[in-house]
């Protein structure tokens, strides 16, 4: 490894603080219409996926009579999917950067555990402990799992850096698998985070601790990786 590398992989990673709850309006609180919209279909979309939610049932959770407010404020329902996923990925995003390139290197060479880790630690920071953060965890699975998902095309759309340069980094330590191969272990690899996340924190709230979580889906991701590059065995 080398020092760079060894240097990003062993610096002491500063704590962040778990995403807190947000404190509810006051009553009398002006909330967006856009605002609600994006609300409701994060819990909806969540709960029922893309495709099982109708558009009048986002606007009547969102207190919308008007049923044109989402074509107005998104353009269309994959305008308003597309939104929430900015909105919660740019700060996700922020944070992963700061773990897989913490000096702004050109080639910053960042170790498997890293990279792993910068995939990991930021989903956690963002759904924290409060009733938006879960519901975000409920619309990321269901996005992960949409059919189709390929992880190179939505960090190749998004354009997020932070995503991209955990992507060349991943890949770089794939280099064994071929180059679609790589962009389905990867894909493979944020979908299981994803459900085992969900899985501990929606379902076992009580027993989820954030260093052994990390180090289970390390473990595993590792097996992952190992299982797709390692050649099956004669007569197999």
């Amino acid at each position: 490894m080398s020092g760079s590398a060894k240097a990003a992989a062993t610096a002491p990673r500063k704590e962040r603080a778990p995403r807190a709850a947000k404190a509810k309006a006051a009553p009398s609180a002006p909330v967006s219409g856009r605002e609600a919209i994006m609300a409701s279909a994060l819990r909806l979309f969540g709960e029922r996926g893309f495709e099982g939610v109708r558009t009048a049932e986002i606007l009547d959770a969102a207190g919308q009579r008007n049923q044109t407010a989402l074509q107005y404020h998104f353009g269309s329902r994959e305008g308003l999917y597309q939104a929430i996923l900015h909105q919660y990925l740019r700060p996700i995003d922020d944070r992963r950067m700061a773990i897989v390139n913490p000096r702004g290197l050109a080639r910053p060479r960042a170790s498997l555990d890293t990279c792993l880790r910068a995939m990991v630690d930021p989903l956690i920071d963002e759904v924290g402990e409060g009733d938006e953060g879960i519901a975000y965890l409920r619309f990321l699975r269901q996005f992960t799992s949409r059919p189709g998902f390929d992880i190179l095309q939505v960090s190749r759309a998004l354009n997020y850096p932070g995503m991209s340069t955990l992507v060349a980094e991943m890949h770089r330590h794939l280099a064994r698998l071929a180059p679609t191969r790589r962009g389905f272990a990867i894909g493979l690899a944020l979908q299981v985070t994803v459900a085992m996340l969900a899985t501990w924190k929606l379902e076992n709230p009580d027993q989820f601790d954030r260093e052994g979580f990390i180090a289970a889906t390390t473990a595993t991701c590792r097996a992952l990786f190992r299982s797709l590059t390692t050649p099956p065995p004669p007569g197999g």
